[in-house]
């Protein structure tokens, strides 16, 4: 599954690369109507569209009813009746289609977090980097150690932490580029990069040892040998904000606005009923 999803993040990349030297919301707009159009296209294949819409047509008229019949008491509860019949029935023809559409954009989610969730690191910049060991690991003993390449410097020692089993560093960036920390272990030995780039790329704040979480949420990320000394290697990386319309938010946030506006503007000419 790792090799499957190694591959997926290869050709997103690729077809992301005119976007990396763009403003963000550019290359996250562009995926945002790639959504919207494959959304449209499988969610009109696999639902009942005739049903949707006579049932959509039902709910309005039992509400028009509801507006006749405004001095009646009865007839108002009969027809609010109708209503949340209705709905129920809309939604059993609405919902199952949505679950399958769902799926794979939950994936590409995974593939977009890792490319606009966090921000490049920026010449000035001061992070925590911090290392979780496996608990046979005497961590007061053991020897522990960071390097960093050029362009990065170390702040501060090691801070051990028992009780965590993590030890900490303060870095700073000194230059712009993709950098590379080496930590040591005993014996083992883990490089992670740490990027200071002027273009959207792939940034994984963690690297650690695999799993089925971590591998759906960190696409094509580097893991640690199960069975290694080093559990975990973390960077503080600032979240990215998203300039949308000159209001800052996030990824997600942005995204699900600009695929619901996409939606909505290719509804008729996709010929699709929600």
């Amino acid at each position: 599954m790792e090799f499957i999803f190694n591959k997926i993040t290869l050709i997103v990349s690729g077809v992301l690369l005119p976007f990396r030297s763009l403003p963000p919301v550019i290359g996250l707009a562009f995926l945002a109507l790639v959504t919207a159009i494959f959304a449209l296209l499988v969610y009109k294949s696999i639902s009942n569209q005739a049903q949707i819409k006579i049932k959509k047509k039902r709910i309005f008229g039992h509400f028009f009813g509801i507006y006749l019949s405004r001095d009646e008491l009865g007839l108002i509860i009969k027809e609010f009746l109708q209503v949340l019949r209705g709905i129920f029935l809309y939604l059993a023809y609405l919902l199952p289609p949505l679950l399958v559409v769902i799926i794979p954009v939950l994936l590409l989610c995974a593939q977009i977090q890792v490319r606009y969730g966090y921000d490049n690191l920026r010449p000035g910049d001061k992070v925590n980097v911090t290392l979780s060991l496996a608990p046979e690991v005497n961590i007061l003993q053991t020897e522990i150690k960071l390097e960093t390449s050029e362009g990065v410097a170390i702040q501060t020692p090691a801070l051990r932490i028992k009780a965590l089993k993590e030890a900490t560093w303060r870095v700073e960036v000194k230059e712009p580029g993709d950098h590379t920390l080496t930590f040591t272990v005993g014996d083992t030995v883990l490089t992670k990069n740490l990027r200071a780039l002027n273009k959207i790329d792939r940034i994984y704040p963690v690297t650690e040892q695999p799993s089925f979480l971590s591998i759906l949420a960190s696409p094509g990320a580097k893991t640690i040998p199960a069975g290694s000394a080093i559990i975990s290697a973390r960077i503080d990386y600032p979240a990215r904000d998203i300039n949308l319309l000159v209001i800052q938010l996030h990824w997600t946030i942005a995204f699900l606005i600009l695929t619901l506006a996409f939606g909505l503007l290719l509804k008729k000419p996709l010929k699709v009923e929600f």
